[in-house]
């Protein structure tokens, strides 16, 4: 029998070939190879565990939004009334930071994510979490002062964040250290929420700032990579490690990686991009699946990197696609909603995030109508509409014009 396929009988099996073959113990202790041998033979004369397992991983789909930060005093409440006023929204990805969760070590802040899972339930809605080290003030102090993890500073480069243009550090993700106490953090998540039933998917974080695949990539940034020992390969060895380690820890969930530019590199980014991808589908087949954080109506999106490998894998994996921005204030990141829905439908994705600020009924709404509307009509049709409405475009240079802004900001 293949080892993949005894992995496949029993997750129990799969954990403890995770800690025999990688040398990390999800539980912080080393099981020895003969208590190893002997739960593989059991586990040969039986499927029972593997048969209990309820897989929820198909259960993400429709119309969701980004959650808000549940520390705020009204985000609890503001996320309830916007779930009971939209029944055509599935549910909700929230976004959690690690420091928030553990400021300390091993001391953990579960009250608010408590009472977020008891409205779901109330409300018979859906979760995907995303757990990251935090966008704009990346991972606990304590882990760089008591666990001995490097970092690796750098600056940060989008415009749209805090931290733009601000000194960040991040521990650096190849790490032993590092790997032990995320794992750890991450592990203590599973063990009080991977039962919930809501919960049917988690993004996986905590090899960058954010859930995004994008890494530093400034010439100062790729200079401390190479010092650091980098290499594209020990990269995707990384994913590979990361993707198996999920995949164990949350046995009934999808697991999703958010593609984006790595290093900016587009045939670089994809070699390592598609190296990821394949790793995941190899160990998690249908569990696993992509996604492309940053869709927008401001022009044709078919050349980018991200919606190119949508496209590419969708007939494999599960796909999914979020919002660049929210339509209530006509921000020019987020642009022409019809130009947003005719890239959503280059996709056609099984599920579609929209920020926060979309969370009102009557915008999801016309966001929702116009999704289900779009699907009756070939992509052809709808690119002709907007060429006659003169809301189609090839290119736009939003972002470089945005980058330029905020860099005149700082000086």
């Amino acid at each position: 029998m293949m080892m993949s396929q005894i992995k496949s009988i029993n997750p129990t099996f799969a954990l403890f070939h995770h800690q025999y073959r990688t040398g990390y113990s999800v539980g912080r202790s080393r099981g020895s190879v003969v208590l190893i041998l002997l739960i593989f033979v059991s586990l040969l004369a039986s499927q029972v565990f593997a048969e209990g397992t309820k897989d929820r991983s198909n259960g993400y789909e429709g119309l969701v939004f980004v959650g808000d930060d549940l520390w705020k005093p009204d985000t609890l409440d503001e996320i309830e009334k916007a779930l009971r006023e939209a029944p055509w929204i599935s549910g909700i990805n929230e976004p959690v930071t690690w420091k928030i969760i553990e400021p300390q070590e091993d001391s953990f802040q579960w009250n608010q994510m408590d009472r977020l899972f008891s409205i779901l339930k109330k409300n018979n809605r859906i979760i995907s979490i995303t757990l990251t080290m935090g966008l704009n003030d990346p991972a606990p102090d304590w882990i760089f002062q008591k666990k001995g993890v490097r970092k690796l500073a750098h600056i940060g480069q989008n415009p749209h964040l805090k931290s733009f243009q601000h000194e960040i550090a991040m521990p650096y993700p190849l790490d032993d250290e590092y790997a032990e106490v995320w794992f750890h953090f991450i592990k203590a998540f599973a063990e009080r929420y991977r039962d919930e039933a809501p919960f049917v998917a988690i993004h996986l974080g905590g090899i960058g700032d954010g859930p995004e695949t994008f890494l530093p990539s400034n010439p100062e940034d790729m200079k401390q990579w190479e010092a650091m020992g980098f290499t594209d390969d020990k990269l995707i060895s990384l994913y590979k490690k990361w993707i198996d380690f999920y995949g164990i820890t949350f046995p009934s969930q999808r697991i999703i990686l958010d593609v984006c530019k790595v290093f900016g590199d587009k045939e670089r980014d994809g070699k390592i991009l598609r190296g990821i991808i394949d790793c995941g589908i190899s160990q998690l087949g249908h569990r696993f699946g992509i996604q492309h954080d940053v869709v927008h109506g401001r022009s044709d999106m078919k050349d980018y990197l991200s919606q190119v490998l949508m496209r590419e894998y969708s007939k494999t994996i599960p796909v999914g696609l979020q919002s660049a921005g929210a339509f209530k204030n006509a921000s020019p990141r987020v642009g022409d909603m019809d130009l947003f829905i005719y890239n959503v439908m280059e996709v056609n994705p099984k599920y579609l995030e929209l920020w926060w600020g979309d969370r009102s009924a009557k915008i999801s709404k016309l966001i929702h109508e116009k999704w289900q509307d779009a699907k009756k009509h070939s992509l052809e049709d709808l690119k002709d509409t907007l060429i006659k409405n003169g809301a189609y475009k090839e290119t736009d240079d939003y972002f470089k014009q945005k980058l330029k802004e905020e860099k005149a900001k700082t000086k």
